[in-house]
């Protein structure tokens, strides 16, 4: 029972640095990206710009089909 329990504690400790090690990379350009808030807000407006282009049409059809366009 108690090499069950250090073999699990063993697998413990080589999944967790295994998935730290993935995550570093993450870490990383996180911390580097966070710096500048402004490229964030960018990101963001244009991605925001893009999803009102890309929806509008849509919306559209669905209030015509709703009979509720003006």
């Amino acid at each position: 029972m108690i090499q069950l329990v250090q073999a699990l504690k063993t697998m413990r400790l080589i999944v967790f640095l295994s998935i730290n090690k993935e995550l570093n990379p993450i870490r990383k350009k996180f911390a580097e990206i966070i710096k500048h808030p402004d490229y964030i807000q960018n990101v963001l407006d244009n991605g925001l710009k893009k999803m009102r282009e890309h929806s509008e049409s849509h919306i559209e059809k669905m209030l015509k089909a709703a009979g509720v366009y003006y």
